[in-house]
């Protein structure tokens, strides 16, 4: 295994990209709302607004960006 140091940093980002994007790929809208709802740096009223969305919109365990429409545009651009 190569020591973090030595990993280019455009690999880290790419490798961050693809998790992320597989995360949101596979997340059920529960799971979506739980990381919302944990995330620090989203505020109360965001929170809200994408939990009542998500649960309207959404069964419990249905996945809402399981299509690559939702996830697949985004790319990581320089260094």
């Amino acid at each position: 295994m190569v020591p973090v140091e030595l990993i280019d940093d455009s690999i880290l980002r790419q490798s961050a990209l693809c998790q992320a994007q597989c995360w949101l790929r596979d997340s059920t809208q529960a799971q979506i709302i739980e990381w919302t709802q944990n995330h620090s740096k989203i505020n109360k009223q965001h929170k809200q607004i994408i939990s009542s969305r998500l649960k309207k919109w959404y069964a419990h365990h249905k996945k809402p960006f399981s299509k690559p429409e939702a996830w697949a545009s985004f790319c990581a651009i320089g260094r």
